[in-house]
C-alpha cells in the first residue's frame, strides 16, 4: 500500500546530518538537487546512490577500454585524464563535481559503493547498524 508523504513517520533533513553514531546522512547534489548519500563509519565507506553510476565515474580508465554490454553489444570507453567521468544524466555539472570531491573527503574511492555498477551484484558488505529511536 502506498501513503501520501503526508501520513508517513519521516523525519526532513537539510544538508548532512549524523542520523545515528557512525551513520551519516550526506549532501550529493549535482545528479539531481537533493540527492544523498549515506557514510557508514564502521570502515569509512560512502553508500553514494546515483551520484557514481558505475566504478568507471570516479575510476575513469587511463586507457582505452572495450567491454560487452547486457545487449551484447561491444562499448568502447575512451581514456580518460579528469579525475571523475559525470553520468550521462546530471542536474547541475559543477554541482556534481564538487560533490565528488566532497565525497572522498568522508571516504577513499575504493570505499565508495556507486549505485548501479553490475560487479556489487550479490556482493554483501558486513555492516550492522543499531538505531536507539
Amino acid at each position: 500500500m502506498l501513503y501520501p508523504l503526508e501520513e508517513m513517520d519521516l523525519c526532513l533533513i537539510d544538508g548532512d546530518v549524523e542520523i545515528a553514531e557512525g551513520v551519516k546522512a550526506v549532501l550529493l547534489p549535482g545528479h539531481t538537487k537533493g540527492l544523498q548519500g549515506v557514510a557508514v563509519e564502521t570502515k569509512k565507506y560512502l553508500i553514494a546512490g546515483d551520484h557514481f553510476y558505475t566504478y568507471f565515474n570516479f575510476f575513469p580508465p587511463k586507457h582505452p577500454i572495450q567491454l560487452t554490454d547486457a545487449a551484447g553489444n561491444l562499448v568502447e570507453i575512451p581514456a580518460s585524464s579528469v579525475p571523475f567521468l559525470p553520468p550521462g544524466l546530471h542536474v547541475d555539472l559543477t554541482e556534481w563535481y564538487e560533490s565528488c570531491f566532497k565525497a572522498l573527503s568522508y571516504a577513499k574511492r575504493q570505499n565508495i559503493l556507486p549505485g548501479h555498477d553490475p560487479s556489487l551484484e550479490w556482493r554483501a558488505f558486513s555492516v550492522i547498524l543499531i538505531f536507539n529511536l
